[in-house]
């Protein structure tokens, strides 16, 4: 029973520790584009072209058409297979993307700010660890997140 306590002495406050200082990435980049907001949400719900402005993406399938709660997969180009939760889904407006790492969540949010035009791409993780993240995706995430992002602009220029 003494080992027991001992155990829970010492485990306890760290998952109490764990809990409260989750750990939670965010990366934010907007862009202005001369592209009409319909085509500009065309490319964006275009899943299986994603390839041509994103290169970290082999392919992804969708069952069905695009809605909250709708699940598409998956193949990125390092081999990884992901499931992909739509969590929010707005035409014309806008979509929250969700998929699982090892210990946490990554959130993709793309938006169209149709008196602007400005497409803006929120990316999140929540979960234990920042270097599972960083594991995945890279500590240089901003300039991935950038390099993608003008990628999708001359995509839908052209």
């Amino acid at each position: 029973m003494k080992k027991l306590m001992r155990i829970l002495f010492i485990i306890g406050p760290l998952m109490l520790l764990a809990q409260s200082n989750k750990a939670e990435k965010v990366y934010t980049y907007a862009l202005q584009l001369d592209t009409p907001q319909e085509k500009l949400w065309n490319t964006l719900i275009d899943f299986p072209n994603f390839d041509k402005w994103d290169d970290s993406v082999v392919d992804v399938r969708c069952a069905g058409a695009l809605k909250k709660k709708g699940v598409c997969q998956a193949i990125l180009a390092t081999g990884e297979l992901f499931e992909i939760a739509i969590t929010d889904f707005v035409e014309n407006e806008g979509y929250t993307l969700r998929y699982k790492l090892s210990s946490g969540n990554v959130y993709v949010k793309r938006t169209i700010d149709p008196s602007n035009n400005i497409l803006t791409e929120t990316v999140w993780y929540t979960g234990i660890s920042k270097r599972t993240f960083e594991k995945y995706k890279g500590k240089d995430y901003k300039e991935i997140q950038e390099k993608r992002m003008l990628a999708l602009k001359e995509y839908i220029t052209d």
